[in-house]
This record gives C-alpha cells, sequence and structure tokens, in this order.
C-alpha cells in the first residue's frame, strides 16, 4: 500500500508471485487474515486478505499444518490467535511487564487466557505472556501509561529508542521536550519510561511556557 492508497507489487516486481498453504481465514482489528504457510518455508503466516491481489487456485496438494515448525502436534486456532494479538510476524518469545490494576481488563482482551498474573507487594501486577516481539511492542506502546515491560532486553530496549525517537520528532516540531532532556538520552528515558511510579514536574520551554511532564528539568 503506497501513499496513493494503492497495492503496489512486492519488491517492486509486478510478476512475484507467493505459493501460500492456506489453513484458516480470521478476522483481527477489523480486517480478513489469511493463516497460511509459504510453501519455501517451515513456519506458519498470514496475510492480509485484501492485500493480496491476482490470486489463482492450483491443483497442488495442501502442505499438512504438521509439517511445519511448532506444529508437530497439531495447531490450536485460539491459540493462535491468543499469540498474535495484532497479526504480526515472529516467533513468540516469553515477554514480561508490570501493570496497574485498571490494566488488567484490557490485557485479557489483548491476551486472552494466555497471560499470567502475579499480585505484587505494591498492588500492581507481574504479568507474562507468550507472543511475537513486534506484537507486544505495538501494544505496549498503545498503553504506556498503564504497563511497564521488563523483559526481553531487547524489548525494553525497542521501547526506550521509540520513546527516544518520539522526543526527538515532538522537539523538531517545537512541541516536545527540551534540548536538554533529549540529549539527556538514557538517564532521562530511564526515569520516563517507569510511568506507574514516577513523580514530575512541568518542564519549562524557552519561551516560558510549560509544555512537558519532565522527571529531569
Amino acid at each position: 500500500m503506497g501513499p496513493d492508497f494503492a497495492l503496489h507489487p512486492v519488491y517492486g516486481d509486478p510478476d512475484y508471485h507467493q505459493l501460500l498453504n492456506p489453513y484458516a481465514m480470521v478476522i483481527r482489528n477489523g480486517f480478513y487474515f489469511l493463516i497460511c504457510n509459504k510453501d519455501n518455508y517451515s513456519d506458519m503466516t498470514h496475510y492480509r486478505i485484501d492485500r493480496i491481489t491476482d490470486i489463482q487456485l492450483t491443483d497442488l496438494p495442501v502442505k499438512p499444518c504438521r509439517q511445519l515448525d511448532g506444529f508437530h502436534d497439531g495447531w490450536n486456532l485460539q491459540e493462535y490467535m491468543e499469540h498474535n494479538i495484532n497479526m504480526a510476524f515472529g516467533e513468540p518469545s516469553l515477554i514480561t511487564f508490570i501493570a496497574n490494576e485498571k490494566a488488567v481488563p484490557d490485557i485479557i482482551d489483548a491476551f486472552g487466557k494466555g497471560v499470567s498474573f502475579s499480585r505484587r507487594h505494591d498492588g500492581r501486577y507481574d504479568c507474562s505472556v507468550r507472543v511475537p516481539l513486534y506484537d507486544m511492542e505495538r501494544w505496549a506502546m498503545q498503553n504506556l501509561n498503564k504497563v511497564l515491560v521488563t523483559s526481553p532486553p531487547e524489548l525494553v530496549q525497542r521501547m526506550e529508542d521509540n520513546l527516544r525517537n518520539g522526543l526527538k520528532i515532538s522537539a523538531t516540531a517545537g512541541a516536545g521536550a527540551c534540548g536538554a532532556c533529549v540529549g539527556s538520552g538514557s538517564q532521562w528515558l530511564k526515569t520516563q519510561y517507569q510511568p506507574l511510579h514516577q513523580k514530575i514536574k512541568p518542564c519549562i520551554s524557552s519561551d516560558g511556557k510549560a509544555f512537558l511532564l519532565c522527571p529531569v528539568c
């Protein structure tokens, strides 16, 4: 999909085709997805149906899903959907995060019974779930005021990078953190990326207007 709102060939090649083994069709976030396998690979994947063009049926038999990596004992559609909340690509990873009480319904809506909760002494919850990193990254960024990702380190770093890049964009547009905050790097981010128990105060811009709650300035 391009800025002209039209579909464009993958890799810019109009003759590029993929041979897919279809297993199920599902709806998620208002879009239909085809759960399938690319014939030259051994994993499960999915594609948005409205972004598939030039579909042709073949006489070739469908590859049994039991031949795919991780599905030798068969597969469960509900479990697959719980591990792919945003239908992202990638192998599920064990992810831990801290959540406040108000986040519990949203967490259950997103992950179903695939998530575990353990009450902390401060009233919040230690949570764990197995989903692709990109899936969790998107969900956690949408819930920054409710959850704090604690592992794996790769995902924690992604979250910090997202915040840093967002601050730089906001500062460039004149509506973000002051230059000192953006420039302070990891110290600001380590403090900022703990929104559940953070004490913050207004950050004053060069023209004297408070425009961001900042824990450093």
